[in-house]
């Protein structure tokens, strides 16, 4: 996993500061891997309180949320082709 690169501020709703994160997926990688590794490096972050407590696992849980929705749009996508119905892109 690449060193995370730090820069900016984000803020919350106009409240106060915040931390994001981008993960990406190289294409054939195994997204249950990725999301085990994303959640192992979170657990050394957290860990080491660089961030406030339990931020970084609320923002794994996101991204394995995200991960799950996007699997189950690739499903519907394959089941749609395999019944033969158009894929309406833009929709």
């Amino acid at each position: 996993m690449a060193s995370p690169r730090v820069g900016g501020a984000a803020l919350k709703e106009g409240l106060g500061e915040t931390v994001g994160g981008i993960v990406l997926m190289l294409r054939g990688e195994n997204s249950r891997d990725v999301v085990r590794r994303v959640e192992e490096k979170v657990a050394e972050i957290n860990a080491s309180s660089v961030l406030p407590s339990g931020l970084a696992s609320r923002a794994a849980t996101a991204v394995e949320r995200a991960m799950r929705s996007g699997r189950l749009i690739a499903c519907d996508v394959v089941w749609a082709v395999v019944r033969g119905e158009p894929v309406n892109a833009e929709a």
